[in-house]
C-alpha cells in the first residue's frame, strides 16, 4: 500500500514615489480626504472618534495588556483572469501574517532595535476567517466573484459593490471585510479609517501583494501590504503624520516625529530631532524591514473596542470564528483540491478541525478547480498527524497527513489500493457518525500540471463526541449592584460547574465582579467578613457598575469551558474601568480568572464600598477561614493549607489609595486554580 502511494506522490508596497511624478501606491489618505470632501457626517465621526481614543490613552496604564480581541474577516475575490483567482492558500497565509505581526509572533520581531525593543507591542488582536455568513450558514469566510472589470481604481470604489462587477460588504459591524483584486495605476491598497459609510468600510488589496505564497510580485511577497491597510482601519495614521516636509503628528507618544516616509530599509536615519523608526508597520519600508507595532499604537487600535469605540460592536458579532493553535508541518489548502467539514479549512499552520455529536450531520464537502480529474478520497479512522516518520512527504514538499497505522481507507474506489477513479468535481454531503473517535480525510488529485504528479488536499478532522451541550445563555447583568442566574440546564442538556466538590446547575452572575453559587449576590462592598460569610464566590469583587457602560457577557468558547467575561466595566462613578474573565472547565473543574491586566486603576478614593476596595480569588462562602492573603506573581504557585481557607488577594482602602489589588499591580494577568487533595485549590499565576 505505502509504496504504491508514495511512487503515485512522488511521479513595494504602498510607497510614496521618490519622484514627484510617480504614482501614489497607498491610497488611504486620498480616501480620507475625499470622505472629508464629500462627507458632511464623517468630519464629524472622525472628531468624535479621536475625543474617545484620547479620553482612552489617557486612562490607560502604561505597559498594561489589554482585551485579546478576535476578529472575523471576510475576504472578497474579485477576478477578471485565472491569475486573480488567488488560491485559498494564499489567503490562508495572508491571515496568518496578521495573527503573527499583530500578536509581535512574527519571525523579525528580533529584528527590532535595542532602543525599541521596550515598547515593540503584541497588539492583542487575532484574526481568522469567519465560519458563518451573515445568515449564519457554514462559510469558508472567502467569497469569489468573476467580473468583468479588467482593473479596478480607487475612485467610487466600485469593487465594493456588486452592482458595478465587485462585491457587497459583509455587516460591516459584524467582519472585517478585505477585498483582494486588479488595481489600476500602480495602488496596491487602501483602507477607509473608522468613522465612514458603512457599505464600504474595509481594506482593499492588490492581488498579487495579498499573502506570502501563490501569485505575487516580488517586492510584495512578504504580506505587510495587508498588515499596514489593517492598521490603517485599527485607525492608525503614518507614521510621520502624513506633513511633509514639516514633523507631523501621527496622534502616538511613542513613536518619534519624522519630517516624511522612509524607502528601503535606511537604518539609522533622523529626522526632528530623533532616530526613524523605519521598522514600523506604518511606514514606507521594504516589507522585510517591518516588524513592529509600538505600545502607544497598541493602545490606540484598542480605544475602538472600548465602551463607546468605533468598533466596538464586533466583540459581540455573531460570526463565528475560531483560531485553531499553531501546529507545525500539516498538508495546506492547495488550488486544485479542497475538502471541508462543515466549510471549515486550514491554515498553513493548522489543520482544520470540526467538533461534532454522534449521530450529528456534518456536511462534507469536496472541490476541485480542475477539469473532470481522477482523484481519491483518503479516510483514516485516527486523527491527522504532523509531518514526520509516519507521514508521506512528496518531492514537492507536500504532506499526506494520513495515519496508516490506523484504519484507513480509499473512499472512491473503496479498497485498500488507490484507483484514481473519476469523482464529481464539486460535491457536498451530509454524513452521520455513529461512533465517538477522530476522522482525518485528504484528496490526492492526479494531474499532470504538479512536479509530483498530484495535487494533495489539506487535511480536515472530526472529532466525534457523544452529543455537545449546547447551551444558550442570556445577556450578562446590565443594572448597579444586580445579580443574573444563569441555568447551566437546557432540556436533557446538563453542564453543571463543580466548586470546592459540590456541582451546581445554576451560576449566579454579579455586576460586581463575582459568580456567586448557591445564591446570588447585589452588595458591592467588599470586606473580608463578607467573603466569609457570604455566598462561595470566585472573580474580582468590587464596585462595578455596568448600566454606566461595558458589557457582561457568558458564553461557552469551548464545549467543555463556560465563560463569563467583564469588558470594560466601569467603576461605580468612575471613567475608569475592570477588562477580565472568568472561565470554569467543567472537565477538570479548573478556574481561571484572565486578562487582570486589563484592570484599570480606580482614582476613586471617598468611600470602601464605591469600586475603592479589591478582592481577587475564591471563597467557599460561610464556614470559610481567613490563612491570610496570597500575592498571585507571574510563574509562581502555591496550595490553601486546608478545605476552608479561601485564596485570596486583597486591596482595602483604609490601608493605601493605590487602587488595584496588589497581585495586579505588579503584574500578573492570570490566576488558574486546580483542585487539590485537601478538598481546596491550588494556585498558579501567569
Amino acid at each position: 500500500m505505502t509504496p504504491r502511494l508514495t511512487l503515485r506522490v512522488s511521479a513595494l508596497w504602498c510607497l510614496i514615489p521618490l519622484l514627484a511624478h510617480a504614482q501614489e501606491q497607498c491610497g488611504t489618505m486620498a480616501e480620507h480626504q475625499r470622505l472629508l470632501a464629500t462627507d458632511p457626517q464623517y468630519a464629524a465621526a472622525q472628531s468624535a472618534i479621536e475625543a474617545q481614543t484620547q479620553s482612552f490613552t489617557s486612562q490607560y496604564l502604561p505597559g498594561a495588556e489589554g482585551m485579546l480581541i478576535r476578529i472575523p474577516c471576510v475576504v472578497h475575490v474579485l477576478w477578471n483572469t485565472q491569475s486573480q483567482n488567488i488560491s485559498n492558500q494564499q489567503i490562508l497565509s495572508q491571515i496568518d501574517i496578521l495573527n503573527e505581526d499583530f500578536r509581535r509572533q512574527n519571525a523579525d520581531a528580533v529584528n527590532t532595535p535595542a532602543m525599541w525593543q521596550g515598547i515593540a507591542a503584541d497588539s492583542e488582536f487575532e484574526f481568522c476567517l469567519a465560519t458563518r455568513d451573515p445568515g449564519g450558514a457554514p462559510t469558508t469566510g472567502i467569497t469569489r466573484t468573476q467580473t468583468n472589470v479588467t482593473s479596478f481604481n480607487q475612485n467610487g470604489n466600485l469593487m465594493k459593490f456588486t452592482a458595478s462587477g465587485g462585491r457587497d460588504a459583509w455587516p460591516t459591524n459584524q467582519y472585517l471585510n478585505i477585498w483582494v483584486c486588479n488595481l489600476s495605476g500602480g495602488l496596491l491598497g487602501y483602507a477607509q479609517f473608522p468613522g465612514g459609510a458603512a457599505n464600504t468600510d474595509g481594506v482593499v488589496i492588490r492581488f498579487d501583494a495579498f499573502g506570502r505564497v501563490g501569485t505575487l510580485s516580488p517586492s510584495t511577497a512578504a504580506g505587510r501590504t495587508t498588515t499596514h491597510e489593517v492598521g490603517h482601519w485599527f485607525n492608525l495614521r503614518h507614521i510621520w503624520g502624513d506633513n511633509q516636509p514639516m514633523c507631523g503628528d501621527d496622534f502616538v507618544t511613542d513613536t518619534p516625529m519624522a519630517d516624511g516616509p522612509n524607502y528601503g530599509c535606511q537604518v539609522g536615519t533622523s529626522s526632528c530631532g530623533g532616530t526613524n523608526m523605519v521598522q514600523n508597520y506604518m511606514d514606507y519600508s521594504d516589507d522585510t524591514c517591518m516588524n513592529l507595532f509600538t505600545q502607544g499604537q497598541k493602545v490606540r487600535m484598542q480605544a475602538l473596542f472600548a465602551p463607546g469605540g468605533a468598533r466596538v460592536s464586533l466583540l459581540t458579532s455573531p460570526a463565528a470564528c475560531s483560531n485553531m493553535p499553531n501546529a507545525a508541518a500539516y498538508q495546506v489548502n492547495q488550488a486544485g483540491a479542497t475538502v471541508t467539514f462543515n466549510g471549515q479549512q486550514g491554515s498553513t499552520t493548522a489543520p482544520s478541525i470540526t467538533q461534532v455529536g454522534t449521530g450529528v450531520a456534518v456536511q462534507f464537502a469536496m472541490q476541485t478547480n480542475l477539469a473532470a480529474p481522477p482523484l481519491e478520497l483518503v479516510l483514516s479512522f485516527g486523527p491527522l498527524i504532523a509531518r514526520s516518520a509516519a507521514t508521506i512527504t512528496s518531492a514537492g514538499g507536500q504532506v499526506l497527513n494520513i495515519d496508516f497505522s490506523a484504519p484507513y481507507v480509499f473512499l472512491n474506489s473503496g479498497g485498500p489500493q488507490p484507483l484514481f477513479a473519476p469523482l464529481p468535481i464539486n460535491f457536498s454531503i451530509p454524513i452521520n457518525f455513529a461512533a465517538a473517535g477522530s476522522y482525518a480525510v485528504q484528496m490526492a488529485v492526479l494531474t499532470p500540471t504538479s512536479p509530483d504528479g498530484v495535487l494533495l488536499s489539506q487535511g480536515c478532522q472530526a472529532n466525534v463526541a457523544p452529543p455537545s451541550c449546547n447551551l444558550t445563555f442570556p445577556a450578562g447583568p446590565t443594572g448597579d449592584d444586580s445579580t443574573l442566574a444563569v441555568p447551566l440546564t437546557s432540556g436533557p442538556c446538563s453542564q453543571p460547574v463543580t466548586f470546592y466538590g459540590t456541582a451546581y446547575t445554576t451560576l449566579h452572575v454579579s455586576s460586581n465582579g463575582r459568580v456567586c453559587f448557591g445564591t446570588g449576590s447585589t452588595t458591592p462592598n467588599v470586606t473580608l467578613a463578607g467573603a466569609m460569610s457570604g455566598p462561595p464566590f470566585v472573580g474580582f469583587w468590587t464596585d462595578l457598575d455596568p448600566s454606566a457602560g461595558g458589557i457582561i457577557l457568558i458564553s461557552k468558547p469551548s464545549p467543555t469551558v463556560i465563560s463569563v467575561s467583564y469588558n470594560f466595566v466601569p467603576y461605580y462613578a468612575e471613567p475608569t474601568f475592570a477588562n477580565f474573565s472568568v472561565d470554569f472547565d467543567t472537565q477538570f473543574n479548573q478556574i481561571q480568572i484572565d486578562g487582570l491586566q486589563g484592570i484599570l486603576f480606580n482614582t476613586l478614593t471617598q468611600a470602601a464600598n464605591q469600586g475603592q476596595n479589591q478582592f481577587l480569588g475564591l471563597s467557599r462562602g460561610v464556614g470559610a477561614t481567613n490563612s491570610g492573603s496570597t500575592l498571585f506573581t507571574f510563574g509562581g504557585q502555591g496550595v490553601a493549607p486546608n478545605s476552608t481557607a479561601m485564596i485570596y488577594d486583597v486591596y482595602d482602602v483604609t490601608v493605601s489609595l493605590s487602587g488595584l489589588v496588589p497581585s495586579v499591580a505588579v503584574g500578573t494577568n492570570r490566576v488558574v486554580f486546580v483542585p487539590a487533595t485537601n478538598g481546596n485549590y491550588a494556585w498558579f499565576g501567569f
